[in-house]
């Protein structure tokens, strides 16, 4: 006697010619299989894991006495229905068709359970729409399918099949990355006090204070160059951005992750005394707000001809971030469009994220370019971008962090090449979240590693700023958190995955491809002042009030 365990993909006509016969009635109506037939009245719908009893093919013929009448009932035959073909194809509706892979569907044929847990492909690359069976066949391992033969005609219902207990390990590791990124950040905060106050009582002539004193002081031409002037419009410019983003984050924010937005809220009324300053509207620093709105009738008034300090700039920045100049100078070039690229991610608009990779990001690093486009888990990067409360509260840490760090900083880390310093930093972050940390370890390790020997330089040349060698160091670590956590994001956004299509169905029919294509949504703002859709309160300091 021969028991057979259903496998998935199986069916009974598939079961007999395994085992050499010519019908599967002989094993469906054996007697032996009575219980099995009683539990499956059906025989196009068997199970995963049924037990069936297996007739030898001997024992097909019955031996009786001859010379004598036996009457024999023949039952009805059970037809079955004509089989066909399903090709399950799975993706999001980005302008890259990323595949939604490795998930677990069921499928129901004309409201009959006839498939579960059956996994997706996993991989890279993309998948396709087939109308024929033999293209079906030969398609079938690309990433978010799968092709079944032998399948009923019908109507087919395709679910995704169900994680229990995947939203609590979502909501653990979501405030695990909160927790280190908060750290992170008040450590920046409390390190940044001196800085901060320089650049309070000095505006923007403390970047040419701090450009001195720092690690490139000692430069004979440091006072005698005009490269300041250029640094300070620099400098308003990303000043202005930088308002309007961070207002727009959020704003996203508030309208979408109320509560989170109070509990950072009153946790950044805590996290020094400095921020008592700051208040109710959420700002640590907001350096922009600061002399910056004079810097433009500076520049009209003054005679000297700014030529050539973009070079000296750049390359004081590409011998901090061991970078090209051309690589550089093409970050600055597109820093508007690296600025709003946070506003972008906290908008869910994925086929703006999409469309920077292929044009901005390939234009300064076709390298990374390639390897966010080829990453295997871009979706769950998908995922992440489109959970509200883990992107937004990633983007208002990045937006805080950015904040709480004055130019001036960034002078006496990078000397005029401060701006590009910025810039590189802010853009490998982002990049950091897009390649779910793996493509943007390494450089976000080195430039770490680079910040920090720094500090080193700093003390040695350095005795005005007390605090520059700390408040390098600290720097140098957050950079390094953000680095960690996006690889955290990488397993949070595949938990999403699972969590976000639980139960999500679709519908379509044997004998062709059904797509189960996932749709994008973008988030819209809502101003927390004024509660209009659309707008975004202005990033100011506490206590600037502007009437209209």
């Amino acid at each position: 006697m021969t028991i057979h365990t259903v496998q998935q993909g199986d069916n009974l006509s598939k079961i007999a010619r395994q085992y050499k016969h010519k019908d599967w009635r002989i094993i469906y109506n054996h007697s032996e299989n009575a219980a099995f037939r009683k539990r499956r009245p059906n025989p196009n719908l068997i199970h995963p894991g049924d037990q069936i009893f297996i007739p030898a093919v001997d024992q097909q013929s019955t031996t009786i006495n001859t010379g004598t009448i036996h009457k024999f009932k023949i039952k009805p035959e059970i037809p079955l229905p004509d089989l066909s073909w399903l090709k399950v194809r799975a993706l999001y509706d980005d302008p890259w068709e990323t595949p939604l892979p490795e998930e677990k569907i069921d499928l129901i044929i004309d409201r009959t359970p006839f498939v579960k847990e059956q996994p997706l492909q996993a991989g890279a690359g993309k998948n396709t729409r087939t109308k024929s069976e033999s293209r079906a066949k030969e398609t079938s391992t690309e990433p978010g399918t799968v092709v079944l033969d032998e399948v009923p005609e019908g109507v087919v219902e395709l679910e995704f099949s169900r994680t229990p207990g995947i939203e609590e390990e979502i909501d653990a590791q979501r405030n695990s990355i909160e927790g280190r990124l908060d750290d992170a950040y008040r450590a920046v905060v409390r390190q940044m006090f001196e800085f901060q106050k320089q650049w309070e009582e000095y505006g923007t002539a403390s970047i040419i204070m701090s450009g001195a004193d720092g690690v490139y002081s000692g430069a004979a031409d440091w006072f005698e160059d005009q490269g300041e002037l250029l640094e300070a419009q620099t400098w308003k410019d990303l000043g202005n951005v930088i308002a309007g983003v961070s207002g727009n984050i959020w704003a996203f924010t508030s309208t979408y992750i109320e509560s989170k937005y109070k509990e950072m809220q009153e946790a950044n009324r805590r996290a020094g005394e400095w921020l008592d300053e700051a208040g109710d509207n959420l700002t640590n620093w907001n350096w922009w707000g600061n002399e910056l709105d004079e810097v433009q009738d500076e520049l009209e008034s003054s005679a000297v001809r700014i030529v050539g300090e973009i070079k000296s700039d750049v390359e004081q920045a590409a011998d901090l971030l061991e970078s090209s100049v051309d690589a550089t100078e093409k970050i600055f070039r597109h820093r508007h469009a690296i600025l709003a690229l946070p506003e972008q991610m906290a908008a869910g608009d994925v086929a703006a994220i999409e469309r920077f990779v292929d044009t901005v990001l390939m234009d300064i690093d076709p390298a990374l370019a390639q390897e966010i486009k080829n990453n295997p888990d871009w979706s769950a990067v998908l995922e992440i971008i489109a959970d509200h409360e883990t992107i937004l509260t990633y983007l208002a840490y990045v937006s805080l962090f950015i904040e709480a760090i004055p130019p001036n900083f960034y002078a006496y880390l990078g000397g005029k090449g401060g701006a590009y310093v910025l810039m590189e930093v802010l853009l490998l972050i982002l990049c950091s979240l897009l390649s779910a940390g793996v493509a943007t370890a390494g450089r976000l390790a080195m430039l770490s590693a680079r910040i920090s020997s720094m500090a080193g330089k700093a003390a040695r040349v350095s005795q005005k700023v007390r605090k520059g060698v700390n408040a390098i160091e600290v720097f140098a670590e957050a950079v390094n958190t953000f680095a960690e956590t996006a690889v955290d994001m990488q397993q949070l956004g595949k938990k999403l995955r699972k969590g976000r299509n639980s139960g999500v169905k679709y519908r379509g029919r044997s004998g062709d491809t059904l797509e189960a294509r996932k749709k994008q949504q973008k988030r819209s703002k809502k101003c927390s002042v004024c509660g209009k859709v659309g707008d975004a309160p202005v990033r100011r300091r506490k206590g600037v009030v502007e009437y209209q």
